[in-house]
This record gives structure tokens, sequence and C-alpha cells, in this order.
């Protein structure tokens, strides 16, 4: 398995970043907002432990790269038990970008930094809406593990498709926090949920009545010509 493991690395190593022709941003949004929901029972301290024991057999490098939960203990904004989070997906564009632009973005976007924990809450819920490449949680590098040369270390949580013989659907890796030119990158954005997703949902009811309105109104217009036709006969 460990074979493997660098075996998919190196490919996702070689794979060049999406970049955009003729575009100058440095992230793209990748489809619409979604929300999870804290659940009730979570305890911060204990959750990464639980995750990994209960998802051990679809991040078979969970363990053997060295994510353990008292590495995760420090983070900026801790997740409370029945939270909303509206989570978008962001692409980094730019071979040239700094992991502080991206605290800068979000910051600038009011996101909860939640780091992996957020990452990993992601996953349980709403799995089917990650893209395929490398995913990150950001934090700041305050709140981050240091290994024994102290590198910063940030979870990444890899998306490879549908599984084969060569590859699992997910896997982990517990990797240096600046190391962004490894291929799809994409960072998650946590605001709150009541002010993103519900807002957008309420939007997207409002434009759905207002189309059976227009509907509504054109069949009414049709009804009165042909009336008025009928009438005149």
């Amino acid at each position: 398995m460990k074979k493997l493991f660098v075996v998919l690395m190196a490919v996702v190593i070689l794979t060049p970043v999406i970049c955009l022709a003729g575009s100058s941003e440095k992230f793209e949004q990748i489809g619409e907002p979604f929300l999870i929901i804290v659940p009730a029972d979570y305890h911060h301290d204990t959750y990464m432990e639980s995750f990994g024991k209960k998802y051990s057999s679809e991040f078979p490098n969970y363990r053997s790269s060295g994510v353990t939960a008292d590495k995760f203990s420090q983070v900026t904004t801790k997740l409370l038990p029945n939270q909303k989070l509206a989570v978008t997906v962001y692409l980094v564009k730019s071979w040239t970008i700094s992991r502080q632009e991206i605290i800068t973005f979000l910051k600038a976007n009011n996101a909860f930094l939640v780091g992996a924990q957020g990452l990993a809450l992601t996953f349980e819920q709403k799995r089917d809406q990650l893209p395929i490449g490398c995913i990150t949680s950001f934090d700041q590098k305050e709140h981050l593990w240091r290994d024994i040369e102290g590198h910063t270390m940030e979870l990444k949580l890899f998306k490879f498709g549908p599984p084969n013989e060569y590859h699992p659907a997910f896997d982990s890796w517990l990797g240096p926090s600046d190391a962004l030119n490894i291929g799809d990158i994409f960072f998650l954005c946590f605001r709150d949920g009541f002010t993103a997703v519900e807002k957008k949902q309420n939007e997207i009811a409002v434009e759905k009545k207002q189309n059976e309105i227009k509907d509504l109104e054109e069949k009414l217009a049709k009804a009165k010509e042909e009336l008025e036709r009928l009438s005149g006969k």
C-alpha cells in the first residue's frame, strides 16, 4: 500500500494546476455553496481520532502518514455542536500563489478557519460535492502541528474518483503546509450557513416563483387572445 501511495503522489505532483486562459484571478469558485451541520454530539478533542477509526478503510494512509488527534487540537475557530456552515470550494489557479494570500482571501470573505476538523466533516457529509484533486482546509500557521524539523504540517485530502485496483476513491496525507503546487489544489471556505447557503436557496426559490408567475401571465394572455378571437366570430 505504501508503494501504491508513492505512485499516486507522483501522479498528483506531475498533474498541472488548471488555469483558465486569459484570467488574472488566482481563485475560481467551484459550484455553489453547500450546507453542512456539525453533529450535536461533536467533541473537538476527540473528533479526528474517531474520524480516523470510522473511515480507516477509506483512507489507507491516514495512520501511516502520522495523523493523530493531538496534532489538530489547536485551531483558530473550533466547530460547535449544531452549527450550520456554508462550504464553498475554490480552485487555486496560480503557480505563484502563497499560502498567506489564501488566508487573507478567506479572512476577507469572513470565513471561519476551522482546520482539519472542517475538512473531515465535509467529507463525512458532502463527499459527493468535493472535486477530484487535493483538498485542504487552511488555518493559521501558528495553530498547525510542527514536525521534528520545525515544518508546519497540514492535513490534505485526495479524491481520485471511482476506486479500482490501482487506487482508492479517497486518501489523506499529512504534508507541508506550504506545498501548494502538487496538482489540482482546492481549498474550502467555511462561512455562517445562515448568511450564505440559505440566502442562496431563498434567491433560487424567489426566482422559481417569478418564472412560474411569468408562465401563468403568458398563458393568460394567450387565453385572452383566443377568447377575443372566438368572440369576434
